[in-house]
């Protein structure tokens, strides 16, 4: 896989991401900084194959499944290779845990870009369509979005880039809102992935894997 996407970064670019890949695309993996590792929820489908890259858990009945990548500029990613994983534990680090941390550390201080509320202005839906393309990856922050929806929530992510949630409770003016929003992202999307909905129950598993070896 690597050897065929050195192949494709073989001409130059003027569009500053694809430039940036390309240069990553050379580099070491141990030039890029534990401190930006990050689990990221991905499309399902890619993970049910064989031969990703690196570590990875699949969840076969839930639209995205996890893995690692590093966060690079230009808003671009690296996904965390096994040879990359082996440096690492290699040199002592717990790259799982330094990951796990990050969300922490990272995913928290914006857990959704935009909310729905009810009649009494209480948030009851929220969308998570954040400018680094991650959103789906904070429903790995499943605590900290129980304590907002303490009823329980359902989640959908109609989008790679984007998911919704919205309480067990909520109002039917928030629901139909919410369910018009997934419809359109689902129908407007570049790589459309599911207009189901999952409870945060389903997500259990999925951060208990953050720490647990692929």
């Amino acid at each position: 896989m690597l050897a065929r996407l050195r192949q494709f970064f073989q001409r130059p670019s003027r569009d500053p991401a694809l430039a940036q890949l390309r240069r990553d695309i050379g580099a070491h993996p141990s030039s890029f900084p534990i401190e930006d590792l990050r689990p990221v929820l991905i499309p399902s489908p890619i993970l049910g194959h064989e031969n990703w890259i690196g570590p990875k858990h699949h969840f076969g009945s839930l639209p995205v499944s996890l893995t690692w990548a590093y966060l690079r500029p230009e808003n671009t990613m690296m996904y965390l290779s096994f040879d990359a994983a082996a440096s690492l534990e290699a040199r002592g680090i717990d790259w799982r845990m330094c990951a796990k941390e990050a969300v922490q550390q990272h995913f928290v201080q914006q857990l959704w870009t935009h909310e729905f509320t009810g009649e009494s202005g209480a948030v009851e839906a929220v969308a998570l369509l954040h400018s680094d393309g991650l959103g789906p990856s904070r429903l790995l922050c499943l605590e900290a979005l129980r304590r907002e929806l303490p009823d329980g929530f359902l989640w959908s992510v109609p989008e790679r880039s984007c998911a919704l949630v919205i309480s067990k409770t909520a109002s039917a003016q928030v629901r139909s809102k919410v369910v018009t929003a997934i419809d359109r992202y689902y129908a407007c999307a570049d790589v459309p992935m599911s207009k189901g909905e999952f409870s945060d129950e389903e997500l259990s598993g999925v951060v208990q894997a953050l720490a647990a070896s692929a």
